[in-house]
């Protein structure tokens, strides 16, 4: 297991140097989210080597969400902007996507009582499929956090709900595989006790073929866990832990 992680922290190491090398000219700024009548966020984008998605928020005004998915060209030329979902009621955030053939795009929608983890896979050319539900019944007052990488030919979709251990409880990290035809896994727990994301921390090794999701440890946020996800077996090996933060 320490081999495995020496080699994938070395794999991350020179993937960041040879990206410094490739894009060490910065471009100049561009807008994405262009709308003057529309308040607009985006966490994080994906890419096929072409173009780029970048998954749209809109917040509400006064009170009805929206999702859109933006293509931008590699020169910067915005393209097909995706509807996603319109005017909703429910509060629709957190979405993130990835690319495996075809980009699936992941949010969150909660009511007044439960949050879904919700998806919907889009063609490079635009093109959507019908949304589905990855996960459901979380509480809504937990402010579910997600994340996505693809890897092995499948999707890992990782998100945080509650989890009691000793009367007491705090967020785990679970998660689903999904492949291209939209077949999902069982859900499977990857913390082995108590974990929260922050933003991205799900990375792909493609030469060892497995995922690392990397968290925190939720119940006093004194150590940054991980754990190894095969994108056939699911969670292998113990939760790994990465370091220990400590405070005065």
């Amino acid at each position: 297991m320490k081999r495995l992680v020496n080699s994938f922290l070395m794999f991350s190491f020179l993937l960041f140097l040879l990206i410094g090398a490739v894009h060490a000219k910065m471009s100049a700024y561009f807008p994405i989210a262009n709308d003057p009548n529309k308040q607009e966020i985006a966490i994080t984008a994906a890419t096929d080597g072409t173009k780029y998605l970048v998954p749209l928020i809109v917040i509400p005004q006064p009170d009805l969400w929206s999702l859109y998915a933006q293509f931008v060209s590699m020169n910067g030329t915005l393209g097909t902007k995706v509807t996603i979902q319109e005017n909703s009621s429910l509060m629709l955030f957190d979405a993130k996507a990835a690319f495996g053939g075809k980009y699936l795009y992941i949010w969150t929608e909660t009511g007044p009582q439960y949050t879904s983890v919700r998806g919907i896979f889009i063609d490079t050319d635009g093109t959507k499929g019908t949304p589905f539900t990855i996960a459901s019944g979380i509480p809504s007052d937990w402010n579910t956090v997600t994340d996505i990488a693809f890897g092995g030919e499948k999707f890992l979709v990782a998100y945080e709900k509650p989890y009691t251990y000793n009367n007491e409880t705090h967020t785990a990290i679970y998660g689903k595989l999904i492949d291209l035809n939209g077949n999902m896994s069982n859900e499977f727990k990857i913390s082995s006790l108590w974990g929260g994301f922050n933003l991205n921390q799900i990375a792909y090794n493609y030469i060892h073929n497995f995922f690392l999701v990397v968290y925190r440890d939720a119940k006093d946020d004194k150590r940054v866990l991980a754990r190894f996800v095969s994108p056939t077996d699911g969670p292998i090996g113990s939760e790994i832990i990465i370091c220990l933060l400590y405070t005065s």
